[in-house]
């Protein structure tokens, strides 16, 4: 478990994620944080034992992957989806295998879990073609499987 102590939050632009280890596979949580000097949304996603963060954003429109109620994920499916005009993503990676922007990304924010919770490093904020990758995760929930 990482520490990030008081002054590498307020640096680093973190943001606190409330009750975001108690989510179920398929849940996600939005929240508001800085990334490139503007005011965005984000949203924490639970996809197994992983905790994945992106930008509340989708790559062709530059609008909302939601419609406000913090609904992105279908389950039937195993994507995040832009409820605006379809387009899917892998949840593991943000990559859009369906829809007008196949190809792009969601843009990935690093998340750090210290004894407090869940935090999201807005001003850490990865470019859309960085790949996810474990060290971008929350690690594994041991109390879920």
């Amino acid at each position: 478990m990482t520490d990030l102590g008081s002054r590498d939050r307020e640096s680093s632009g973190a943001v606190f994620v409330a009750k975001a280890e108690e989510l179920a596979h398929g849940q996600s949580l939005v929240f508001e944080l800085m990334v490139d000097d503007l005011r965005q949304t984000g949203f924490v996603l639970r996809h197994g034992d992983r905790l994945l963060a992106y930008v509340n954003r989708c790559p062709h429109w530059n609008v909302d992957l939601d419609f406000g109620d913090g609904r992105m994920y279908d389950e039937r499916i195993d994507r995040i989806y832009c409820r605006n005009h379809g387009a899917t993503f892998v949840p593991q990676t943000g990559l859009c295998d369906f829809g007008p922007c196949v190809g792009s990304r969601l843009q990935l924010l690093d998340v750090v879990v210290d004894r407090d919770g869940l935090w999201v490093l807005g001003d850490t904020a990865q470019s859309p073609e960085r790949q996810a990758s474990p060290e971008h995760e929350a690690p594994p929930d041991s109390s879920r499987r």
